[in-house]
């Protein structure tokens, strides 16, 4: 089977291999080892086989219990998969998104987002990255509703561990938009919504590059400060990182 950035699904729109890009440490990013998704409640059986056959062995939920219960996890009981679901703040997005709207400009709602992910989400993203550690061989594939913001973050941190250049980091996070709103689904909750909202622009990713690059130097010692071991950094770049 040949190696794809946007995977041939039928009933997910954001689900893309994280494979092919330059690092630090030479080499790439390898093929088959990190899947970021949208929500995969409807998917086919079908796309079920296709991931099944690209390598996917376990599977990392984002989302709260409202969102699991609504649309459960296919992969959530299947033999063969290790489900983990381990929600993002999802009891305070509301609030936060209602917060910020009243004084700030909805293009800025994002970027104080990601930066609470960082700030507040701590016990999670460790958490998610010590799932991602002991993961056993194949594909780790992490998602939440729209793939474009929790996603987006442990994407992120997953590609500034692998020593990615910031405009590739950038780059993997602005394609979103474009993919989501091929989602019939996504088009009525940008109707209902603010349409900033769902964008993917570079300059609401940036605040949080800058944050880790601020108070913590780089992504590693982030990882490092929310908790997770030399031991485990190495497994996850091993992971994710060909080298020449």
């Amino acid at each position: 089977m040949q190696n794809f950035v946007r995977l041939p699904l039928e009933g997910a729109y954001n689900v893309r291999d994280m494979g092919g890009y330059p690092t630090a440490f030479g080499g790439m990013t390898a093929w088959r080892a990190f899947i970021r998704a949208d929500d995969l409640h409807d998917l086919s059986k079908r796309d079920i086989d296709f991931l099944l056959d690209y390598g996917l062995k376990t599977v990392i939920d984002l989302r709260g219990a409202d969102e699991t219960d609504l649309d459960p996890n296919p992969f959530a009981k299947m033999a063969g998969i290790d489900y983990h679901n381990i929600p993002i703040l999802v009891d305070k997005i509301d609030d936060i998104t209602l917060s910020a709207v009243s004084t700030y400009k909805p293009q800025e709602i994002m970027s104080i987002f990601y930066v609470h992910i960082l700030t507040e989400a701590k016990a999670a993203i460790r958490k998610i990255f010590a799932a991602i550690a002991d993961a056993k061989d194949g594909a780790v594939l992490f998602h939440c509703r729209v793939g474009k913001d929790r996603t987006g973050i442990i994407a992120v941190l997953l590609l500034g561990l692998g020593g990615v250049s910031r405009a590739d980091i950038i780059t993997n996070y602005t394609a979103s938009f474009h993919y989501i709103i091929e989602n019939p689904k996504i088009i009525r909750m940008i109707n209902d919504s603010i349409p900033d909202l769902y964008y993917s622009k570079s300059e609401y990713i940036e605040p949080a590059l800058k944050f880790i690059e601020s108070e913590f130097g780089n992504t590693e010692n982030y990882l490092r400060h929310v908790g997770l071991s030399d031991e485990q950094l190495e497994k996850i770049k091993n992971r994710l990182c060909v080298k020449k």
